[in-house]
């Protein structure tokens, strides 16, 4: 429960610091690519295979908001 409540609290933070004016535009192109792997149809692993074509899509998406998170952080008081 505690990581669900974390996962939520990350995702709400991302949201936050992606609508912030000060977040460099190139900052936010990392989660919209995200985001456009997992809704184009060719993946690394495609999403008919079960578990494994879901989870590069997981793993991308939580890496890119990591990444983004840990870029746009030092420069934007949230």
């Amino acid at each position: 429960m505690k990581n669900i409540k974390k996962s939520y609290h990350y995702i709400k933070n991302t949201g936050r610091l992606f609508l912030k004016k000060e977040t460099p535009f190139l900052y936010k192109l990392i989660p919209i690519g995200a985001i456009a792997y997992i809704l184009f149809p060719l993946d690394i692993i495609a999403d008919f295979i079960p578990v494994f074509g879901q989870m590069d899509d997981a793993a991308i998406l939580f890496g890119a908001l990591g990444a983004f998170n840990t870029l746009a952080k030092p420069e934007i008081k949230v």
